[in-house]
């Protein structure tokens, strides 16, 4: 009965979700005289941005004719490098604004655009001479321009609409797009959240595959969690074509109670555009090629105006509810298509699983591995090997110790997770501000393990902020900061060797801003040694 009711209240919120986001669609004209699709919607993964437009196809070509969507003043010209390269700005009557951007050419025979900005580019003596402001008068249909690829990406046109010069709003709640394939959703995926917390035994991301029957993505498997977790979704929509454009709206449910669900009606610039990192996990989307992963929670509290229901943060909390439990996840698109996936999960305790660290962060050579450090969301993670043949005395016997910047110190509990390794949790929660150092001894009297520092390429910034120094290149992270990093190039030189001089690995790391507070991308160069000196090596 109470399973009855809660699929009733479910099918009751689909059905508000629906009508929350569906606005009139009234007589505009469609900004290209012929359509050929989209490539592109609104609210995308756009690196450390949302998208705040939809793309249009243009068969790949230049030169299409673009026109007014209704009648209104053209107030602003834009002629950047750059971004949406030419842009054209028009203000309608009902106070909203259409844009049109990486025109390949405004229209100058009737509305002497060409003109004006071959008089700006002379007054400024500059080729891309940004904004000019003017006021030309269209009517609905006018020809506008002509579609080009200036700015970034191959040809297409990118249409906007606003609120205002701040409030972008989706196109698509007013235009029609004919689509009837409904959006993909191809896996789930498991994030423990703190170091009590598992899944499968470890605090890895765990990935969910699912496969479509009967009109549901289903998995087979219900892996064992405990603790504290969170739910990302991979989801994405054809358009009836070969896309994977992001979708509308996505929502989570927990045994059949609403967890989180959002929509992407309407963004703001300067607040929620530049926030992808609170929809998107960094880890796993990019652009081009597209690859969507939404974050079905709002960990950190904040208000952005994609999100239509949230309890808890959507953090999930299965400890004193042992047994199977259901996923369900389900995704909408601008025609109103819906797709739905489920999964269990086995709420059980788990003792940490005995497997040795997926990846080394430094290596000395090919035989050898040195410590490496991983950071989670919450903590931090160091490893540290350990001959095979060492005693269970010598192993109780390491000493592990975290050294801030500012002089502070913690003790460290390591912990023999597996055969030939050591590991400890390091809290990231303000004990330790700046950047942190690892100090590994042995209380043994025979020292079966040499004190050492680690190499700073495993410093770590914690949220309470920080600078990141190394070989020179220097970063600084500012209190309450949230970066998501990835390691995106590394080069091995694999010249000889100078006598003296290491072998050099070259690591660069992109850190890409969560949106809590607007930060700005950050790349940092790390150059580490990759023949280690003699006395830093763990015997």
């Amino acid at each position: 009965m109470r399973s009855a009711i809660s699929l009733f209240f479910a099918g009751l919120f689909t059905f508000a979700l629906l009508a929350s986001c569906a606005q009139a669609r009234v007589g505009y004209v469609w900004p290209l005289t012929k359509r050929f699709g989209l490539s592109g919607i609104f609210g995308e993964y756009r690196w450390a941005r949302l998208h705040t437009g939809v793309d249009l196809k243009t068969a790949t070509v230049t030169g299409l004719r673009v026109r007014a969507i209704e009648d209104g003043v053209i107030y602003r010209l834009s002629v950047r490098y750059r971004g949406y390269g030419k842009a054209l700005y028009i203000r309608h009557p009902n106070g909203l604004i259409s844009v049109y951007g990486h025109l390949e050419e405004f229209e100058n025979r009737r509305l002497g655009l060409e003109d004006i900005v071959s008089a700006k580019r002379k007054e400024t003596g500059e080729k891309y001479p940004g904004d000019i402001f003017v006021s030309v008068q269209v009517r609905k249909g006018q020809l506008i321009g002509y579609s080009g690829e200036t700015g970034y990406g191959l040809p297409h046109l990118h249409f906007e609409l606003r609120r205002g010069e701040t409030e972008p709003i989706n196109p698509l709640s007013i235009f029609k797009q004919e689509d009837r394939s409904a959006p993909v959703i191809r896996r789930l995926i498991i994030r423990p959240l703190g170091p009590d917390s598992f899944a499968e035994g470890r605090h890895d991301d765990l990935v969910i595959w699912l496969k479509k029957a009967s009109g549901i993505y289903r998995s087979n498997k219900a892996p064992k969690v405990s603790g504290k977790f969170l739910i990302l979704a991979n989801a994405f929509d054809t358009i009836d074509a070969d896309n994977h454009c992001g979708v509308h709206k996505i929502a989570l449910w927990l045994d059949n109670e609403l967890i989180y669900s959002m929509c992407f009606d309407k963004l703001h610039y300067g607040s929620s555009s530049y926030r992808a990192g609170l929809v998107f996990d960094h880890r796993y989307a990019y652009f081009p090629p597209s690859s969507y992963v939404y974050k079905l929670h709002n960990r950190y509290g904040v208000a952005d105006p994609w999100i239509v229901a949230c309890k808890g943060r959507g953090i999930l909390d299965l400890s004193g509810e042992p047994g199977l439990h259901t996923l369900t996840v389900k995704a909408w698109d601008d025609a109103g298509n819906c797709s739905t996936a489920t999964a269990q999960v086995n709420s059980a305790r788990q003792r940490p699983r005995q497997t040795r660290p997926q990846a080394v962060f430094l290596t000395r050579d090919h035989s050898r591995q040195s410590p490496l450090v991983q950071v989670w969301d919450d903590f931090a993670e160091v490893w540290v090997p350990i001959p095979r043949t060492a005693t269970p005395e010598v192993a109780r016997a390491v000493l592990l110790t975290a050294n801030a910047s500012s002089g502070q110190r913690l003790r460290l509990k390591p912990v023999e997770r597996c055969i030939g390794w050591l590991s400890a949790i390091i809290p990231v929660d303000g004990r330790l501000s700046g950047p942190i150092t690892i100090s590994i001894g042995s209380a043994a009297q025979n020292n079966a393990i040499a004190p050492r520092t680690l190499a700073s390429a495993v410093q770590i910034v914690p949220k309470a902020g920080g600078v990141l120094q190394m070989n020179g290149l220097r970063a600084e992270f500012p209190a309450d900061a949230l970066y998501s990093d990835q390691v995106f190039k590394v080069i091995r030189v694999r010249t000889q060797a100078l006598p003296g001089v290491p072998i050099v690995s070259q690591l660069v790391r992109k850190f890409l801003p969560e949106g809590v507070p607007l930060d700005k991308e950050v790349f940092v160069s790390f150059k580490c040694p990759v023949r280690m000196p003699q006395q830093d090596v763990v015997r």
